[in-house]
């Protein structure tokens, strides 16, 4: 994320139980980053950790899934070039440039 200040990754889930909460952490070694507790306070269950291992994996390799996802918008416009009477190659382009607005968003 360009000009954006973030925790320094890579993310992990730090914490799986804590005194007051049932839930998942994500943290870094020395910084919780975010706690995704459970809607119950006595129960924990398998989404919370699900949840915690979906956004660690996001963040942890979001400047890869940005740089193929550049790569790919490349090559549909150089095939669009090539190919102008394609109709799905102008969608697929619009899409991918669409994800990458959102995606790089300051």
């Amino acid at each position: 994320m360009k000009n954006h200040i973030s925790t320094p990754l890579p993310w992990r889930i730090t914490g799986a139980s804590m005194k007051d909460y049932e839930g998942a952490e994500i943290g870094t070694s020395n910084k919780t980053v975010c706690v995704i507790l459970t809607a119950c306070y006595d129960e924990s269950s398998e989404e919370e950790r699900a949840n915690a291992e979906l956004i660690t994996t996001s963040v942890n390799h979001h400047e890869e899934l940005i740089e193929a996802l550049k790569a790919c918008a490349e090559q549909v416009r150089l095939f669009m070039e090539l190919h102008d009477d394609d109709e799905d190659a102008p969608l697929a382009y619009d899409k991918a440039q669409a994800v990458l607005t959102k995606m790089t968003k300051s």
